[in-house]
């Protein structure tokens, strides 16, 4: 039997107003960016090295931080 993998499509313009309106604040859009990215967060927590939960809870920690960080701390020095 053939697995069959669905992915989310989502425009780069849909995905620039969920992370403007996570930036925002708005719960419903960070939940919605999180639901997009799970399962490419799924796979890549097996390889850290601590439990597969512990990684996950780790990786949507950071991506929480980094999605509602202000842009001016998000620059990088040359």
């Amino acid at each position: 039997m053939e697995t069959k993998y669905v992915e989310a499509v989502i425009s780069n313009d849909e995905l620039a107003k969920l992370i403007t309106l996570a930036k925002a604040g708005d719960q419903a859009a960070m939940t919605e960016i999180i639901i997009l990215y799970r399962e490419d967060i799924q796979n890549n927590s097996k390889y850290i090295k601590m439990s597969k939960e512990v990684a996950f809870q780790s990786i949507i920690t950071d991506f929480i931080e980094l999605l509602t960080k202000d842009d001016k701390e998000l620059e990088f020095s040359s």
